[in-house]
């Protein structure tokens, strides 16, 4: 009997491995459908970050000026919000560089002895609106509605009464993204031309007022200009009126300085007839100075004072409109050595609690 043959297993041949379809992997099409897969989404991560941070700057800048309950009556607070190089413009005015010349300028309105503006208060609260929110600036526009009221006794007419629109515009910058730091650059403030000729054309006493104050509070220039009772205010009277401009060589301009000059005599040069240098080695009331608004507002700024004036009660296009005067808010009477609060109040109360 023959053996059989042992039982031997077939082993199937091992699938050759796998290569790589390198072509593939290194089309150029997939390659550059990669590539820009990958920059949409590095873009998508970078759009992201920077909308998210200009959200948290824009947030910033609201709360630097709502955390400092800005107000450019707390004339305490100046020192932290501004310095000597921040800088007020004022079209048909003047510009105020640092600390003393803006305060001085905001005083202007406040209530004084013997002052030929008996009223001025806001009417209406204001309204913000935000032009530019970002890291490196930020910049809102105000409307204001406001009412004036000359005194009877310095008016030709008895007793004027004008209401407008003051527009402005606040440039700032705060340090972080919780609104610290806080800082005025520039401030600019738009009192409308027909506002400025309203408030600029007094009459009555005023003109007599006036002569007296140059005699006794600048008694200087009241010698070099070479006048008495009589040649003062016939030099007066020959000054143009109703000028919508407290610039250049008219009476507006002298009676914005005179207010200043009871308290700061730097401001008679500015009172002279002739031209005289002051101690900036400047002359003013003589010659206007080039500030127009369209150096300092847009016309999307004035768009939106406009608006303002609309929902406050003005016609379309108008900012001044003439009101009737309100003899009670007559503050001539008041004893300003011993002012009684309620006498004050009558001048308009947001402003007088500054006052001293």
């Amino acid at each position: 009997m023959t053996d059989a043959a042992p039982a031997t297993a077939t082993i199937p041949a091992a699938a050759p491995a796998a290569v790589p379809d390198t072509k593939t992997n290194s089309d150029p099409k997939t390659i550059i459908l990669r590539l820009v897969a990958l920059f949409f989404v590095i873009w998508a991560i970078v759009a992201t970050a920077r909308f998210a941070n200009n959200i948290a700057w824009k947030r910033a800048c609201v709360l630097g000026v709502v955390n400092e309950q800005f107000d450019v009556l707390n004339f305490d607070s100046y020192g932290d919000w501004m310095d000597e190089n921040t800088e007020y413009h004022v079209p048909g005015i003047g510009m105020y560089k640092g600390l003393e010349g803006t305060e001085e300028y905001i005083r202007w309105v406040l209530p004084k002895p013997q002052w030929y503006l008996d009223y001025y208060k806001i009417r209406k609260p204001s309204q913000a609106f935000p032009i530019s929110l970002t890291k490196e600036e930020c910049v809102f526009t105000t409307a204001t509605k406001i009412k004036v009221q000359i005194a009877p006794k310095f008016d030709k007419n008895g007793g004027t009464c004008a209401e407008y629109i003051l527009t402005t515009k606040l440039f700032y910058t705060v340090d972080d993204l919780k609104g610290n730091g806080f800082h005025v650059n520039q401030f600019h403030i738009y009192h409308p031309p027909e506002a400025l000729a309203t408030i600029s054309d007094p009459g009555g006493e005023y003109p007599e007022h006036w002569c007296n104050t140059l005699r006794d509070f600048c008694p200087e220039v009241y010698e070099a200009n070479g006048l008495d009772e009589e040649t003062c205010l016939s030099k007066w009277d020959e000054l143009p009126d109703n000028s919508d401009s407290l610039q250049g060589n008219t009476k507006g301009c002298r009676l914005y300085h005179a207010s200043f000059a009871k308290e700061n005599d730097k401001h008679c040069p500015h009172l002279s007839f002739m031209p005289m240098e002051d101690y900036h080695g400047n002359i003013k009331c003589q010659n206007p100075t080039d500030d127009p608004k369209e150096n300092m507002f847009t016309a999307y700024d004035f768009s939106l004072a406009n608006q303002y004036a609309i929902e406050s009660g003005f016609e379309s296009g108008d900012l001044v409109k003439q009101c009737e005067y309100e003899s009670e808010f007559d503050t001539t009477t008041i004893d300003f050595e011993n002012p009684d609060a309620d006498a004050l109040d009558r001048y308009g109360n947001d402003i007088t609690k500054n006052f001293n």
